[in-house]
């Protein structure tokens, strides 16, 4: 069921011009540098979604487990570089790989459009997840859902850092799978394939809020740069990343 994202009016639309692209499931707002907008970046983004939703589904016809699995998949040596990435991901976070799916569709579309537009800026959210590339700080909101116990906070993006994947997986909201209660789950990561793969994997070890402090504490990796979980009353973070207030 199609649930609508409310989140996307507290987008800076004053820094990015913004447009939506939506194939199938792939339901994308991507923002760019309004002085480095272009009419045809929309069909532009629009075909290379198409291309890799049609990789995807030409994979998961040939090899089921690849949708069906909750664990990890092994890489076959005649694997493209986007099924090779979403299977290292699953290993890394001890999941299934199209837990980093909407990550990578985020991702893939944002290098494709920075590198054919030569563009600056760019944020792609796909769901909830997030590719972006900034000159300039960014805050991005943490939703978790009607849990409100922490307010409208956020994480600083500092431009240095980018490009980030900054994913998001609850048990409480949204249309993607966890096997967990976690309110929210929010992870940074030089890559969106990671961060989208990890937010799943840690989200479903969150089932109350006693759990908060130690998955917070025990999940954290080298691969990423920030972790935010939240269960009722209880938020847990690590990492570089400084928090901040969003609209």
């Amino acid at each position: 069921m199609y649930e609508a994202r409310l989140y996307r009016n507290s987008m800076n639309k004053a820094r990015f011009k913004g447009f939506r692209v939506v194939v199938g499931e792939s339901d994308l707002w991507i923002g760019v540098n309004r002085n480095d907008w272009n009419p045809k970046m929309e069909s532009a983004a629009w075909k290379c979604v198409v291309e890799i939703r049609s990789l995807l589904e030409e994979y998961i016809f040939r090899f089921p487990e690849f949708r069906d699995s909750f664990d990890p998949v092994p890489v076959l040596g005649n694997d493209s570089s986007v099924i090779t990435l979403m299977k290292d991901a699953g290993f890394a976070a001890g999941t299934g790989p199209m837990a980093s799916v909407a990550g990578m569709v985020a991702q893939e579309t944002g290098l494709y459009l920075s590198a054919k537009f030569d563009l600056t800026e760019i944020v792609v959210e796909n769901g909830g997840d997030i590719y972006l590339q900034v000159v300039s700080p960014v805050v991005t909101r943490i939703d978790a859902g009607r849990n409100t116990n922490f307010g409208r906070i956020g994480l600083v993006i500092p431009p240095e850092m980018s490009p980030v994947g900054v994913c998001t997986s609850s048990g409480m909201f949204g249309h993607s799978v966890s096997l967990g209660q976690a309110d929210s789950v929010t992870v940074v990561s030089s890559s969106a394939y990671l961060a989208d793969a990890f937010a799943t994997g840690i989200a479903n070890q969150i089932h109350t809020s006693d759990d908060i402090g130690v998955v917070t504490e025990t999940s954290f990796t080298a691969d990423m740069l920030s972790l935010v979980c939240i269960k009722d009353d209880q938020i847990g973070i690590k990492g570089n990343l400084k928090l901040g207030k969003t609209n």
